[in-house]
Order: C-alpha cells, then structure tokens, then sequence
C-alpha cells in the first residue's frame, strides 16, 4: 500500500477527542494492553497530529503521527501500527517469522506466501488456530524478533494448516523501508533477538536459499525430523477420486509432523518424498528416482479419477449466477474509477454490469437473487463490497475489497465491439426519476377506505383515492338529489371528516380535500430501468445552506442529491467547472447517512440553474432558494 510514494491531503494537529477516540480504538483491538502502555501509544501530552492521505492504490488512509514518527494507520475502520510502534511493542500482533532474503520481495510490493513462513515445532491444526480471516498480523526475520511488516491474514488458522501452508499467508499493507516509513525518522530496527532460532549449519546449507528460490515460485524445502519434504505446485485436482484424495492426505500428515529445530546434516535418498504435478512419487536407489511401479500405479490412479470426473452443465439459474457475479467483477476491475464512489446501485448495474455483459442478456429475475438488492448483500457477506443507505431509501456502493482473491484473479475479457458507438457514462444524458405524490391510508381514514377493500398502510395515488370515495357515494347512493355538486354525509363520513361540526352534507371537493388532508403523506420514485419504489412521507427536497468559514467567508452546502439519482462527486465537479472555485463532497454525520457538497461563496443561483435545466428538477424539489444572493439595484 504504501511502497509507492502517496499524497498527503492534510494534516493537522489531532483533538482531544480524536486522541480519546483512537485510544478506545486501540483499547478495543488490543486487550491485553495496560493502561500504562495505552498511555505511552497515545500520550496526553506530546504532540501528536493526524494525516489525511491518498495512496497511489487510490486508497483513502488516515495516518496517527507521534513526534514526527508515524504510529498508527487506519485502514477500512480497522487500526494498524506502524513498525515504530512495533519495535517498542513487538507482541502487539500475531507475528509470522520468515527468512531474511523475502524482505526483499516484500519490499517491492507482494504478499507474505506461507511457504516462506518458519513455524517454530510441528504445524499442527493448533499451530495458528487462533487466528481468522483478516486478523491483523505482523511479520519478522529470522533471528531478529523486531517486525519489519504489517498487514491482515489471507486466510484463517485452520485453513492455512488444510491447505498444507502453501498459498497467500498475509496481505501486507506496510514494510520497512516504504513510504510511510520514510515520513518518520528512518530508524531501523533494533535487534531485539527472540525469534526462531535456527542452527547455523541447516541455514547456510541449502534451508536459507532453498526458501528464498521458493519464495518465487510458491514452493518450499524444508529440512526436519531427518528427511526432505519437497513441496511444489500441484497441477491437478482432481475431485471424486478417493485414491489421490488419500495421496494428498497423507502428504498433508508428513507436512504436520515437520520440525525446523532438529540439525538435519544429512538426509537419506531413499525418505524423499515429491508432489508434483498432481503425482507423487516415493525415491528408490541413489538420486530417489521414481519407480516405475509406483509411476504406473499412480497413472493408472489419475486415469480413473479423470474418468469418473465429468463436468455436469450449469443449469440455466447457475448460469446467470456467474454471469451476473463476472460482470460485477469486470465492472469493478474496469469499468468504476475509485472517484466514482460512492456509485448508486442502480447506476452500478445499470451503467456498469450491463455493460460489461455486452451481447448477452443480463436478467435478475432469471437469477437465484431475483433482485438486485439481495445480490448486493451476498457480495457483503463474502466481503466483497460495502452497502450503505447514505439517504433515505437509498442505497450505495461505498467500498470495494480490492484484495479479494477472486477480484484480483479475475481477468477482464475483451467485449465485441459495439454496433453503435454508445456515449461515454459521464456524457450520457440525466434522466431524473418519476416522482409521483401518494397518499397513504391512516388510523383516521380506516374506517371509511376498509369499506372499499383496502388495508392500514395502502398506498394510493389521487386518482385512487378519487375512485374510492366515488364508489363508497355511488354504492351508499349519497349524492345530493337536489344538489348535484354535494354529497350527503352518512354516519362513517361524518365520524371519520366531519366530526362534531353538525354538516349533513358537503361539496364533492370538499370531501375529496379534507379526506387528502388526513391521510398519510407518501411518494413513489421509479428510477430508469427499475422498478418504482414507494417510500413514506414527503420527497425530502435538495437544500442549500449558507455558512461561514474562516472568518467573512461564505460557503454553499448542497445536500440531499442522491435522493434524485445525482452522483454528488459528479455535481460537485461540474459545479467547479462551472463558476470556477473549489468544491468538496464529505459524508453527514447521523444514523442515514448521505453526502454533502460544499462550493466556495454563495453560489445558490448557478446551482439552482444547473438543477433545472441539466438535472430537470421541478423548483418544488429545492429548498433555500431564498438565500440566494439578490442582484444589484440599478442607479
């Protein structure tokens, strides 16, 4: 994350409250810490200041400075040290202990591989049982106990012993020597000693080296409990053969019973023991070539396994499945910018995944979803992704995992071309929703709209309503003979409209409005390529705010965009072409969260003109248009 140089966007001495809050941050991830040891973290007293920046991974990062020294980056709401914090508390995380040379691969940007990782005794399932998916990790060098790395586990304990320690360990997000480290005083690290000790002659002979070749190719030489285990990638796995089920088996039960501390000198031809390519072979005779027995068996093992391997075709729902899951994927890796976050959900499949889907025909309903929504929240459970209703009744796309594995192994197809050149998405014309104004059915109106079929809560537009209480007049035969304009009050509408003032009978409007008024406001927005959706209340209009900063100078605040569809970001930017100043886009604090657009100056006037001619809003939809400012008087 950090071995490309990043920029910082400010920084700025951290609050009392900022420096209570990260304390109970770090209090809450790091039990065991004392309250003397919290205090030597985050000190009271000492100067301390906190850094915006954004890493060239387009990664928003909020970094805790202690003197100058960097000690503490946040990272997805998750807090991480430094290494200078690490050198003064070596035990603050779970730490894996690698060779020497790896630093050097580490230090160019790739990930600690568990083939490289030196495990003190056996690897045995309680080896790392105590650790999960996504736990906070260090790493070090042998023998030095000092962490030279920071990042999160690929996988838990207990998948890292079932895979045989062989795949990603921990995703690394900070090193030694990166660009974070060289915002601080560029110490290095002290030797601290009580790492895994090895003897001089297993390391000098081979066990060092053997692993730092390794370390490129994802495979291992081990030395221990007087034998070689050679562990490389295996090219085939085959599924439904019992036979090399228990081949693999039994290499995963030699690979548990491994130990690094036993001096190995020598090690007989005839114990070692090979998996590759999907066989294994066990050494006979001088160099452990395979016998051609043991070959012939495990041919004849791979052919049956393969013959009784036949790949049954998706069905026609798994099928949508994987083609709504690669669109997703491609539009992640190649089609969103990460300024375009927060995206909507709709403008996310409509203007991305369907897209990405070109010449093929993208149905939800024809899915296991059925909708979009649902989607959405299994992508949240396999961390994927985030989802948050930043407005009402709104939901957005607010963070991508990009170091998921099935993002990262995903490549981008290339799409036929296109019969008609379609415009690029920020040139594509705005369409605003729908909105139509409901009214839904309260306690007080329930009495009289239960008689004409419908429920607590129905929704109805005026034209409904109008057909209701038509018919509940004509059925009742309540129009006034005499009068054809008025309607003849019966028991129900005088106790629900017209309670206690002694009216017998009422203009048709009159009881059409005084039926409207006490009914339960509701709205319907039907977005492009949706579904409409009916929400509760009225529509919640866009607002504009005047506000001072520093001193005399006057800010606009623009809130409540996205309940219209519009990208805030992409407003934003449009506004600063538009009357030539800065602008910023920041999240509202509250339960319901949304965005907020700041403009330098009072600039209601361009704003409101923009919303009406490019964004077609009707004036009823913006609030505050009186604190525009008023034109000069003429002499």
């Amino acid at each position: 994350m950090f071995h490309k140089p990043f920029r910082v966007k400010s920084q700025s001495a951290i609050r009392s409250s900022d420096r209570k809050k990260l304390r109970a941050e770090i209090k809450s991830q790091f039990v065991d810490l004392t309250e003397d040891e919290l205090r030597d973290l985050v000190p009271n007293k000492e100067e301390m200041s906190v850094m915006k920046i954004f890493t060239h991974s387009e990664d928003n990062v909020m970094v805790y400075v202690l003197k100058k020294n960097p000690i503490f980056f946040e990272v997805d709401r998750v807090v991480y040290p430094t290494v200078y914090t690490l050198w003064k508390f070596p035990d603050l995380l779970p730490v894996f202990t690698t060779w020497a040379p790896v630093i050097q691969r580490l230090q160019k940007g790739a990930d600690l591989m568990l083939p490289g990782v030196i495990v003190k005794g056996p690897v045995t399932p309680e080896t790392f049982k105590h650790l999960d998916k996504g736990t906070p990790a260090s790493v070090n060098l042998l023998p030095n106990k000092a962490p030279i790395a920071i990042g999160k586990t690929a996988m838990s304990g207990s998948d890292m012993y079932l895979s045989a320690m062989r795949g990603k360990g921990v995703m690394l997000y900070h090193v030694y020597k990166d660009q974070l480290w060289a915002h601080g005083d560029k110490s290095n690290p002290p030797e601290l000693g009580g790492a895994i000790q090895v003897d001089e002659n297993v390391t000098d002979g081979g066990l060092e080296s053997g692993l730092k070749e390794d370390a490129e190719s994802s495979g291992t030489t081990l030395n221990g409990g007087g034998a070689d285990i050679k562990v490389e990638e295996a090219d085939v796995a085959l599924p439904g053969a019992s036979a090399v089920d228990s081949v693999i088996e039994e290499t995963t039960r030699h690979l548990s019973t491994l130990s690094l501390e036993n001096n190995v000198s020598e090690t007989p031809d005839d114990d070692i023991i090979s998996l590759e390519s999907g066989a294994m072979c066990a050494g006979a005779g001088a160099g452990g070539a395979c016998g051609n027995g043991a070959a012939e068996d495990m041919s004849d093992i791979q052919g049956e396994a393969e013959a009784a391997y036949v790949e049954e075709p998706l069905s026609e729902t798994e099928q949508m499945d994987k083609l709504l899951y690669d669109s997703l994927l491609h539009s992640l890796k190649a089609t969103i910018k990460k300024t375009d976050y927060p995206i909507l959900t709709s403008k996310l499949f409509r203007l991305h995944m369907v897209p990405c889907c070109r010449g093929k025909d993208l149905d939800l309903k024809k899915s296991s979803y059925k909708k979009l929504s649902k989607f959405l929240q299994e992508m949240e459970k396999r961390n994927l992704l985030g989802v948050k209703e930043l407005s009402k009744g709104v939901e957005s796309v607010t963070a991508v995992n990009r170091a998921h594995p099935d993002l990262r192994s995903f490549t981008v197809p290339d799409l036929p071309e296109e019969e008609e050149d379609d415009e690029p998405d920020d040139e594509k014309p705005y369409v605003p929703p729908e909105i139509v104004d409901m009214f839904g059915v309260s306690a007080a109106v329930l009495p009289l709209f239960s008689l004409v079929g419908y429920k607590k809560g129905s929704a109805l537009m005026l034209s409904d309503v109008r057909k209701a209480i038509t018919g509940y007049v004509k059925d009742e035969e309540l129009k006034d003979q005499e009068n054809k304009g008025k309607v003849i009050l019966d028991p129900v509408l005088t106790d629900v409209l017209f309670r206690s003032e002694g009216a017998t009978s009422v203009r048709y409007d009159e009881l059409i409005k005084r039926c409207l008024e006490k009914m339960s406001p509701m709205h319907q927005m039907t977005y492009p390529g949706e579904k409409p959706v009916v929400k509760k209340g009225k529509v919640e209009p866009v607002t504009f705010m005047i506000a001072q900063r520093g001193g005399n100078k006057k800010v606009t605040l623009i809130e409540n965009l996205e309940q219209f569809g519009i990208s805030p970001k992409q407003f934003a930017h449009e506004v600063q072409i538009g009357v030539a100043c800065s602008t910023s886009v920041s999240s509202l604090p509250g339960k319901a969260q949304g965005m907020q657009v700041l403009v330098q100056g009072n600039q209601i006037n361009f704003v409101a003109e923009l919303l009406a001619d490019k964004y077609q809003l009707n004036k009823k939809y913006l609030q505050g248009l009186e604190k525009a400012p008023k034109g000069k008087k003429k002499r």
